[in-house]
């Protein structure tokens, strides 16, 4: 009966963990050895014997087989039997013993054992890989992740976005801004500073000051100094008009590597190294008293002044707080040769790591930084990988890594399309009459993979041309790029009142644009795709593009000129000495106030 007992454990756990498709066994050892109950225990003779065998053996055996007393193999039966199972129910007792057994299971199947597979809900939630408990984990991360950008999303349209400010510091202004991904962000100062900044921390990590002239300075030389210093005025009023702050004209950030450029010409570079913080003093009496030893210690109060502050001109400046330390510094790399006699005007790193400049001059040239945190390769690099000549001074420039196209506004008011893959610029288009086209992005449509190039000019309208695009290749049709005819009407309503300095787009089929009118306007793409499908004829089809204001962010300085997005936040100047972050993120039930 004992083998009995065993081979049904065996069945009865194979049957409750999904029949033939998921194999159970138990180890031999931990099968229960019980007698059958209400039966005489008999003791099977060996078929071994060497000799005949008497009676007087055989109860020999009975003894030495039996050396229990009848309690005590009564005790024992009732030790491995369940108190709540009958005694004669050998299901419920072969499943009682299962509780204290472990199970090795060698499931070939995808299946759960505690699922029914005919459960369709249950068997919903396992993997396809294995683990259900890790599939169910990544559906509701998954799940979660829908629910923010959903409500993300949301926010974008009803201006919900809580308003945090992050100061350079009291001594500069903050001109220009560019962030690479979150939170670190790096700015440009109207008295030529850089700054790198942990917008999250709300704190300078790391900076530079005075790395740039904060006007045009006419140097030694008069004939360099009279040709450089007109061409910078020039470059100034293209880029700025009559509200010119000074200071930096473009920065970057890729990593920890920082590109800024400045109205002296050329583009300089730096590495951001970062201190690793010491964990804070907790007991205040301590943190006193250290204070209080250093202020006594007037040497080492200077050096960790010297220190803290990273320059021999701020050598004097007093200890003041343990909580001012920053936590890196920006060291600098060099000046890239050959960029020093043009104002470079935009900087832009992509996934290659290129950094592209477009430049006062009509060029946009693109350098390699591959290396730079290499001390065996010299850097930065003397010639660019790419050089393109264009039809005039180029204002900004964007970088379509998907379709693999950049974009430049130039100063005689067209946008032109240039290959990344060669750096050769191919086509313009002509959207503005007498002034300049100051700002520049390429953005995709909503649902499709339509993209349209958005261009901003001094006059403070914005143009929408779309492109064409070839739906199965995904690639931009070179030898016709614009779906525009002569009857198009390109430009977008309603414009901004002053020149249009800047644009970012947070997801697909919205954007936003920033003016001298010190707003940042929030646009959304309202095209009817179905119809335009259902047309024949590439100027009938535009005919359905739409573009609408959703509303305006206000508040800014006039000498609001950059702003940019990871798709939650956006980030901008236009705030004195301080980046402004808005936050889209965040639930309704916060304080989100529009205006600054």
């Amino acid at each position: 009966m004992t083998a009995s007992i065993g081979l049904f454990l065996l069945g009865t756990a194979a049957s409750l963990l999904g029949g033939d498709r998921v194999s159970a066994f138990l180890p031999p050892s931990a099968l229960p050895q019980r007698p059958s109950v209400g039966l005489p225990v008999q003791i099977t003779r060996s078929t071994l014997a060497y000799g005949p065998r008497s009676d007087s053996d055989e109860e020999k055996d009975l003894a030495s087989a039996s050396p229990f007393s009848a309690n005590d193999f009564q005790k024992q039966i009732e030790s491995q039997i369940d108190p709540t199972c009958p005694v004669d129910d050998e299901d419920c007792l072969a499943f009682s013993s299962l509780d204290d057994q472990p199970l090795f299971f060698t499931s070939n199947t995808n299946e759960d054992p505690l699922c029914d597979p005919q459960d369709v809900d249950c068997q919903a939630f396992l993997t396809q890989r294995d683990g259900s408990d890790a599939h169910l984990a990544a559906a509701l991360q998954s799940r979660s992740d829908s629910i923010a950008k959903e409500r993300t999303n949301a926010n974008w349209r009803t201006a919900h976005c809580p308003t945090t400010f992050v100061s350079v510091g009291s001594g500069d202004w903050v001109r220009r801004v560019a962030m690479h991904q979150w939170p670190l962000a790096v700015c440009g100062g109207a008295r030529g500073g850089v700054y790198v900044m942990d917008l999250e921390a709300k704190k300078v990590v790391g900076k530079v000051e005075g790395a740039h002239s904060v006007q045009v300075e006419q140097g030694t030389n008069p004939i360099k100094a009279n040709a450089g210093a007109n061409m910078a005025k020039q470059a100034m009023e293209k880029l700025y008009g009559k509200l010119d702050g000074g200071g930096v004209v473009s920065v970057a950030i890729h990593g920890d590597l920082v590109a800024s450029s400045g109205r002296e010409g050329g583009v300089r570079l730096w590495r951001l190294v970062q201190f690793q913080e010491l964990p804070p003093i907790a007991n205040e009496k301590k943190q006193n008293q250290l204070k209080e030893w250093l202020g006594k210690n007037a040497k080492l109060s200077k050096l960790a002044s010297a220190i803290t502050k990273g320059g021999k001109k701020e050598r004097s400046s007093e200890f003041k707080d343990l909580g001012s330390v920053p936590s890196g510094k920006l060291v600098p790399l060099g000046s890239i040769k050959g960029l020093q006699n043009t104002i470079v005007t935009s900087l832009k790193f992509d996934s290659n790591n290129l950094l592209w400049a477009a430049c006062y001059d009509g060029t946009v040239r693109a350098y390699s930084t591959t290396g730079y945190d290499d001390s065996s390769v010299r850097f930065p690099p003397k010639k660019p990988v790419f050089q393109s000549d264009f039809t005039d001074s180029v204002l900004d420039m964007h970088l379509c890594e998907e379709l693999k196209l950049g974009v430049c506004a130039t100063a005689d008011g067209s946008a032109a399309l240039f290959n990344m893959e060669t750096g050769q610029f191919f086509v313009g288009i002509m959207l503005f009459e007498g002034v300049a086209a100051r700002s520049v992005m390429i953005l995709k449509h909503k649902g499709s993979k339509g993209h349209s190039v958005l261009c901003g000019g001094a006059d403070g309208k914005i143009h929408r041309v779309p492109l064409r695009i070839d739906p199965k290749s995904g690639r931009l049709d070179e030898e016709n790029p614009f779906a525009v005819s002569e009857a198009t009407e390109t430009a977008i309503k309603p414009r901004h009142t002053g020149p249009v300095m800047c644009m970012t787009s947070p997801d697909d089929g919205i954007f936003v644009s920033g003016g001298q009118d010190g707003a940042l306007r929030v646009w959304e793409f309202l095209d009817d795709e179905s119809k335009a499908e259902d047309k024949d004829g590439q100027a009938v089809q535009n005919k359905d593009l739409q573009t609408k204001c959703v509303y305006a962010l206000t508040g800014y300085k006039l000498w609001l000129s950059a702003t940019c997005t990871d798709g939650k936040r956006l980030i901008s100047d236009g705030g004195e000495n301080s980046v402004i972050v808005r936050d889209f993120s965040r639930e309704s039930g916060t304080n989100g106030k529009a205006s600054l």
